[in-house]
């Protein structure tokens, strides 16, 4: 059973096996899950499923068993198998309510000043403390759980009223922001425990202990105060500021951690504690796991009984060990370094006794006058650059190993040797340089190997201010008496009693030390002033790309040399790219130096796109903006940023941006389309085409289809298109096709009729637009009585449709009938027919006698009547005067004007045309009454004006006729009587 808001450490690489989990954890005590070293899992083998556990944290923990195991409002921090982890959610907490502990849900809101209720933050939840978060000055918000807080970013506001953050620990999972306006309580200190980029600023808190202790990255925002600084794994910035610590530990676990101190300034207060082997006053264990990039930050140790835990591998800038009165150790872990691993270190710097065990490679090494050192026995120091060791007549420096007999070594292949008033014993010197110890140096015992207790060849007696110095003007050189020993006084030249004055003018100083035993020494240093050389690259300036500027430091006095900003050496310098120059002159170590800013500005960046090919019908613009003012100018003369091109051609275009120019050319071709229609819109009829052919067109073809011919066929409606392509130009067309059936018509099968009949041809059609028949009709039938081929046309929405029948009439057999006949006036004739044997005879009369009897002029027609279609034959009978015509003259007539019968008038048969014409009326004594010559006119029954008696008289008619083509000639007499 496992207890809420406690933390589980499972050994890695180990597996548990368990056959149930028993986690009653709740959103306000979550229960930590996770192996004891971080990166490392350990194993679950649990026997059972649990599909409930819930608000667990877990991290490095693999269930390897063959229970199921779900993790539901939990937190995975990374490394988890075989769990179902449900997350949990990120909030914003706000403290309310003044003082209180951080473990009661009433002190948090989600929002500033809101209600409380909210479940105690989680490492996934950013808390805020804000001015709504107390009523008060002084309050508190507490925590003395010894299994600690979570949360990620912890955030405090400025303007607080002094509040106390009293928490026995805090993980935080994320950023901290501290407040001038609070304190902090924090003995168990603050765990920075992240995989993201993460900033701490304390604004002058000072904590307890500090532990850099996840994979993220941890830079500093302002100086760092606290009593240990851990760091376990992560990246960790100094960012330049400020450490002031009183034990700084630098794990040596086998996670990553890189550390980057930049140009900070280091301080470390507390004595090492030799009684335990790891408490150092800096531990800086090793592992190929640890990075420290050094940069020129310096460690100071203040404590007389500091201690330095170094390892092979180990590179710092440089380390100072002020205190003067007690005694140092520097160590290495038994067998963490070696020759060809040792602790690197730019400077080493001790003012107190000391033991300096293990292997190191150093720059520059100073030994205090009056100090003793223990350096291991059968271990190398290398010296690179410079040794010092340097005691005086009054305190002279120990140099022994630490175990006598038994010599320690230190290497230099040519670093510059100073020493002097040495105590020397058991010291071994290799590696090339020349290491004059001093004729004021004792070789005690002789134990000494590869030391010469002389002075150098060129040794001067330097006491305590070393060899005479020069300075440049303006400098002003700090010239220190101190000699590291406990109450010494001083005696300048200058009448200070300090331990050292700031000298910046020529002469010869001198001061006089006097040790706490009462010896004194006195040395002199004679100061002069150098003139730098004067070095001026003039004013920034700026070049235009692909243009170089030779900067010229070359300095007027002799014996100068020259450094530029890439080591460069010669007294002028190409520039060609933008940049900060500078130049350093050296002058007998009097450095001058200038800097100077060039800017290369970019000839103007533009591009015109190119040489393009276009279709005819478009257009481009050609832009050659830069994006800055700028002064445009094209070959036309143009002056705008663009130019519209619409005809093939070589542009060019001449771009100004801040005195620079930039030119750009582009060939702008345009070429033709291909030129085709498809023509309007139509419609077809069904069983119609619409044909398309063009062969002649270049390039290629494209059809709505996916065919590719030049050859195209339409039947059917829709929308068709073309897309003919030459020269990657395209001209497409389209074409709207509507399909119309044809309306479908028929006259149906050829006929064949008896001569005489009639046909009725029908369209057999419901619907249409109108009909037309060859002979101009419109109806949808037609009568037909001859033989003939018959068409018709119908119309369907503008579809016409035609069909055609042929229909053939049979005339009947003859009969032997002639063609004509003539009949004389007053006679008849007998038709007598050639009849077959059977069959029923008709005349035009309806009679059926085989012969028939004419009496008048006329058609006569016969029909038999049989099988097939009916006999028939046809005369003409032509009735004919045969010389003479009938005339019709009336007997009597009545002249009484009652409008009957007052004329006497012969009337003629009108068949036939009359030439000449005299009509005579002669009463009874033969006398002449009438005479006319006119047809039309007859007697009125007057004589002489006279009315006629009544009575008989005779008329006389004389006329000429034409009958057939032949004239006749014919009289008529008789009497007529006139009555009244």
């Amino acid at each position: 059973m496992l207890t809420p808001g406690y933390t589980y450490l499972l050994a890695v690489f180990t597996t548990q096996t368990i056959g149930t989990i028993v986690a009653p954890a709740n959103c306000n005590q979550l229960i930590t899950i996770r192996s004891d070293a971080e990166g490392f899992p350990a194993d679950l083998n649990v026997l059972n499923d649990h599909p409930v556990l819930q608000y667990l944290s877990l991290r490095n923990v693999h269930s390897v068993g063959p229970g199921m195991l779900t993790a539901q409002n939990s937190i995975d921090q990374g490394n988890n198998a075989g769990w179902t982890i449900d997350e949990l959610g990120n909030r914003t907490l706000y403290w309310v309510g003044g003082t209180g502990n951080w473990g009661v849900p009433a002190h948090w809101s989600l929002t500033s000043g809101g209600p409380g209720g909210e479940c105690v933050p989680t490492l996934l939840d950013d808390v805020i403390f804000d001015v709504n978060s107390f009523t008060g000055p002084g309050q508190e918000v507490q925590g003395f759980d010894y299994n600690g807080y979570y949360c990620r970013d912890i955030t405090w506001k400025d303007n607080l009223p002094d509040p106390l953050f009293n928490l026995n620990r805090l993980y935080c999972y994320g950023s901290v922001l501290f407040s001038q306006n609070m304190a902090v309580q924090m003995p168990e200190g603050l765990y920075m425990n992240s995989a993201e980029t993460e900033t701490i600023q304390l604004n002058g808190q000072a904590l307890d202990a500090v532990h850099i202790e996840g994979s993220g990255s941890f830079t500093l925002l302002d100086s760092f105060n606290a009593n240990v600084l851990f760091n376990h794994n992560g990246t960790f910035n100094t960012d330049g500021q400020p450490l002031f610590l009183n034990r700084w530990v630098i794990d040596n676990a086998g996670t990553q951690r890189v550390l980057n101190l930049g140009d900070s300034y280091i301080t470390i207060t507390d004595p090492a504690d030799l009684n335990f082997n790891e408490y150092y006053s800096l531990e800086a264990g090793f592992s190929p796991n640890t990075t420290i990039n050094p940069g020129t930050s310096i460690i100071e140790l203040t404590n007389p009984y500091a201690g330095a835990l170094l390892s092979g591998g180990i590179r710092f800038n440089n380390i100072l060990f002020s205190g003067t009165d007690g005694l140092l150790n520097i160590c290495h872990p038994e067998n963490s370094s070696s020759l060809n691993n040792p602790a690197y270190l730019n400077l080493l710097e001790i003012g107190g006794d000391a033991i300096i065990k293990g292997f190191h490679t150093i720059d520059t090494l100073l030994l205090a006058p009056g100090k003793a050192y223990r350096l291991e026995q059968n271990v190398t120091q290398t010296v690179n650059e410079y040794l010092q060791i340097l005691g005086n007549n009054c305190n002279p420096i120990e140099l022994f190993s630490t175990l006598p007999g038994v010599p320690a070594t230190i290497s230099s292949s040519n670093a510059v040797v100073v020493g002097d008033f040495i105590q020397m014993r058991d010291q071994t010197a290799t590696g090339g340089a020349n290491f004059f110890a001093g004729s004021h140096s004792t070789n005690i015992d002789n134990s000494n190997q590869g030391w010469v207790f002389d002075d150098a060849p060129d040794y001067i007696d330097v006491g305590f201010f070393g060899p005479d110095r020069s300075i440049c003007r303006g400098d002003v050189l700090n010239l220190s008496a101190y000699n590291y020993s406990p109450g010494e006084t001083y005696e300048w030249s200058t009448g200070s009693t300090q331990s050292s004055i700031p000298v910046a003018q020529a002469g010869t100083y001198w001061a006089r030390v006097t040790f706490g035993n009462m010896c004194e020494v006195i040395d002199t240093i004679a100061i002069s002033i150098i003139e730098p050389a004067q070095v001026g690259l003039g004013p920034d300036a700026s070049i235009c790309e692909g243009e170089s500027l030779v900067l010229d430091a070359t300095a007027a006095s002799p014996g100068v040399t020259y450094t530029w900003q890439d080591g460069s050496t010669n007294p002028t310098f190409e520039v060609t790219q933008s940049g900060d120059y500078a130049v350093e002159l050296n002058k007998e170590g009097c450095i001058t130096s200038d800097t100077i800013s060039i800017e290369v500005l970019d000839v103007p960046a533009f591009t015109l796109g190119g040489n393009q090919e276009l279709c005819q019908g478009q257009s481009v613009t050609l832009d050659a903006s830069t994006g800055q003012p700028a002064d445009y100018l094209w070959q036309d003369g143009s002056t705008q940023p663009t130019l519209a091109v619409s005809q093939s051609g070589t542009y060019t275009v001449t771009v100004t941006a801040n005195g620079c120019e930039g030119t750009g050319q582009a060939d702008i071709t345009f070429n033709p389309l291909p030129e085709f229609s498809l023509g309007p819109d139509t419609s077809l009829c069904s069983g119609q085409s619409l044909g398309f052919d063009f062969t002649g067109l270049a390039g290629q073809y494209l059809w709505q289809d996916g065919a590719t011919a030049a050859n195209y066929s339409i039947t059917q409606g829709g929308q068709f298109w073309l897309m003919a392509t030459d020269n990657s130009c395209s001209f497409a067309d389209t074409v709207s096709v509507t399909l119309q059936m044809s309306p479908e018509v028929n006259l149906g099968a050829d006929r064949t009729l008896c001569e005489g009949e009639e046909a009725l041809i029908e369209a057999s059609i419901s619907e249409n637009d109108g009909f037309f028949w060859q002979d101009g009709s419109t109806a949808s039938t037609l009568a037909v009585n001859q033989s003939g081929t018959y068409w018709i046309e119908v119309a369907l929405e503008g579809c016409l449709s035609r069909d055609s029948i042929s229909v053939e009439f049979q005339p009947p057999a003859g009969l032997g009938l002639p063609d004509s006949l003539t009949l004389c006036s007053g006679e008849q004739l007998v038709l007598r027919p050639q009849l077959p044997e059977t069959g029923i005879i008709r005349w035009q009369d309806g009679s059926d006698s085989p012969e028939y009897i004419v009496e008048e002029e006329g058609i006569y027609s016969i029909t038999v009547a049989g099988d097939a279609c009916p006999t028939a034959d046809t005369v003409v009978v032509a009735a004919s005067s045969c010389g003479q015509i009938s005339v019709y003259i009336p007997n009597a007539f009545s002249p009484n004007e009652d409008g009957r019968n007052d004329v006497f008038l012969p009337y003629f048969d009108p068949d036939y045309t009359i030439l000449e014409y005299e009509l005579q009326v002669f009463d009874r004594w033969g006398g002449l009454v009438f005479s006319s010559e006119e047809a039309k006119e007859g007697w009125d029954g007057i004589i002489k004006e006279q009315e006629a008696n009544t009575g008989l008289y005779v008329y006389l008619l004389r006329f000429t006729f034409e009958d057939q083509g032949e004239t006749f000639a014919q009289l008529v007499s008789g009497e007529i009587s006139l009555l009244k």
